[in-house]
């Protein structure tokens, strides 16, 4: 059973809401970001592209908590 979810783009912050681990741990910096060959995400997906991600993968955002509207500002 899976009771902690970790996003990649938040580890730290979701790793910090657990109650066990101590405000002092430090962690590494995130490299799992990319501007994937200098574009935006923004910049790859359209409306058409948006709603086809939608459709496919709505039970996914709602699962982990994304909202399927929102394009991520980093990959």
């Amino acid at each position: 059973m899976v009771t902690h979810l970790i996003h990649t783009e938040s580890v730290e912050d979701d790793l910090r809401a657990l109650p066990w681990v101590p405000d002092n741990t430090p962690f590494p910096k995130n490299l799992y970001r990319s501007d994937y060959r200098g574009y935006s995400p923004r910049a790859l997906y359209n409306e058409e592209i948006q709603e086809k991600i939608k459709q496919i993968y709505m039970g996914d955002f709602v699962e982990f908590g994304y909202d399927p509207n929102m394009v991520p500002t980093k990959f």
